[in-house]
């Protein structure tokens, strides 16, 4: 009895065993077991472990033999993967028409006993099989069939855990992989510093690529090698707060959060450093951020200078109108006087209007640099 063909699909039968990935690789020590304790078992000296690739059959776990595959024509094996029955036995080749001619019996190894167990994965698709060879023909009790079949069950069970953790191994370097991604794109830089409490040493165990965009001298290699070299580049002004602020974070165990400048060759760039901690049994770990708050200060820069500009700019127009006011509601006035009082509030209206000019080209010009100053700082951000 023979399966149908369509179960022996070559295409199906390739992408269930790539999905092992053995074909090619080094031998796996839990397959030589196995086969060991088959080739006991049946008590023979060739035993082999193989999948049906193509037009070739390979050998994943071999005794008894140096090669590595054969024609899958010249195999005994085809024949227990189109059985009906999961394990064929062959007592005596020579009296076998299918195997009588077969250049392995009559050549070395001269086989003449076979047994073969098929490889079934749960999906019903036979890849290969587990086959024991004699040079001599035997008979082989039923118990012994059934350990081998058994065997063969096992094989599938280690393959099928193996084919999991290929798969869990690739889904954990694709999240990693897409992990990375997302730390090296995010604006800023994502780090983890760690502080030992025993040596009082820090060390940063990870910081994203963005550094690098935050500081061209900040690489996140030369950072874990030397953690200090930003507090090396904060401006003087801002060093002590710097690290102060990092101390008393430290001290009482709480976030983090702080904002310096860090030096370059173009004068400054505004930092905001927040950062949480985790107590572990030897170390703190900070995990936080460290973002590009530039443009965010010079806007609170450019709203500071608007405020004085109003406050001192219009304060001697505004309080030289308020005085002739004051002047005019209190006193008689000569036609004279009248003519210079217009002459006064004339002047301060003069005035008045010449400084709101300037205040709005001013103000127009300062909301041209910051939106140049934006759009620059985005352009080194990508």
């Amino acid at each position: 009895m023979y399966l149908n063909a369509q179960q022996l699909d070559p295409d199906e039968v390739a992408a269930q065993i790539k999905k092992y990935d053995l074909i090619g690789n080094k031998r796996i020590d839990d397959l030589d077991e196995l086969l060991d304790i088959a080739s006991a078992t049946i008590e023979v000296p060739i035993a082999l472990i193989t999948f049906s690739h193509g037009d070739q059959q390979y050998f994943i776990s071999k005794k008894g033999t140096d090669l590595t595959s054969v024609p899958l024509k010249d195999s005994f094996c085809q024949e227990t993967l189109r059985s009906e029955k999961s394990v064929l036995v062959i007592n005596d080749t020579l009296s076998d028409d299918r195997f009588k001619d077969n250049h392995h019996v009559i050549e070395e190894p001269h086989i003449r006993f076979y047994l073969g167990a098929s490889l079934q994965t749960p999906g019903g698709i036979r890849i290969g099989t587990v086959c024991l060879m004699d040079k001599k023909s035997r008979e082989v009790s039923d118990d012994k069939k059934r350990a081998i079949e058994l065997i063969s069950k096992r094989i599938i069970r280690y393959l099928e855990q193996r084919k999991m953790m290929i798969e869990r191994t690739k889904q954990i370097e694709f999240d990693q992989q897409r992990l990375r991604f997302l730390t090296d794109n995010v604006p800023g830089a994502i780090f983890q510093l760690d502080y030992g409490q025993e040596q009082k040493k820090y060390h940063f165990s990870f910081i994203s690529a963005g550094i690098s965009k935050l500081h061209p001298a900040l690489k996140p290699k030369r950072l874990k090698e030397d953690p200090f070299l930003m507090s090396d580049l904060v401006h003087p002004e801002d060093k002590e707060n710097f690290k102060c602020s990092i101390i008393e974070a430290e001290r009482n165990f709480l976030p983090w959060i702080t904002e310096f400048r860090l030096m370059h060759n173009q004068g400054s760039t505004w930092i905001r450093g927040i950062a949480v901690p985790k107590k572990q049994k030897e170390l703190t770990e900070w995990y936080g951020v460290f973002e590009n708050i530039d443009y965010f200060k010079n806007y609170q820069i450019t709203l500071e200078e608007m405020a004085f500009d109003i406050s001192h700019g219009l304060r001697k127009p505004v309080s030289n109108l308020m005085g002739l006011i004051d002047l005019f509601e209190k006193d008689k006035m000569s036609k004279e006087d009248h003519e210079n009082f217009k002459s006064y509030v004339k002047e301060v209206s003069v005035e008045l209007e010449k400084f709101t000019n300037e205040l709005n080209q001013t103000y127009l010009k300062k909301q041209s640099d910051f939106k140049e100053m934006i759009a620059k700082s985005k352009r080194l951000e990508i």
